[in-house]
Parts: C-alpha cells; sequence; structure tokens
C-alpha cells in the first residue's frame, strides 16, 4: 500500500521548496516511491509516495501537504459452484 501525499506549490517558490524537500529528506533517511509533479493554473501539484505511513505523515506535516486517501484494492472473491 502507497501513502501519497499531495502538496499545492505556487511557481514562485517551487525550485527553493524542492530543494527544501530533497534536504530534509536526505537527512530523514526517507526514500519516496515517487515523485509527482504537474503544472496547475496558479502553481504545481506535488504528489510525492511513501511506503511507510508514518512517512507520509511526517513530510506531509512538513511541508503543509496533505495525505490523500490511498486507493481501494477490491478483493477477488473465488466462489466454486
Amino acid at each position: 500500500m502507497l501513502y501519497i501525499v499531495e502538496i499545492l506549490l505556487k511557481d514562485s517558490v517551487l525550485s527553493d521548496t524542492m530543494a527544501q524537500m530533497r534536504t530534509w529528506l536526505d537527512r530523514m533517511g526517507y526514500i519516496p516511491v515517487t515523485f509527482r509533479l504537474a503544472h496547475a493554473h496558479r502553481g504545481a501539484v506535488l504528489r510525492v509516495e511513501f511506503a511507510a505511513a508514518a512517512q507520509a505523515d511526517a513530510f506531509a506535516l512538513e511541508f503543509g501537504g496533505r495525505l490523500l486517501a490511498a486507493p481501494r484494492v477490491e478483493a477477488v472473491v473465488q466462489r466454486d459452484y
């Protein structure tokens, strides 16, 4: 299960904030699964995925992000009739 943090950033602080994130991640010893950056109307949307909930929570708290609900995985039920 992956834990996704979404952070909205203004273009004017994007570069500096990304550098701060990298430094923080290195200092904490956290290795995100993915970084996704998409440009939005008034800035950028960054989504960072972590394998551990505690890491995602700490990252979201540190950088003003929000933890997105993890996608539901539907169980496949096999029935013998």
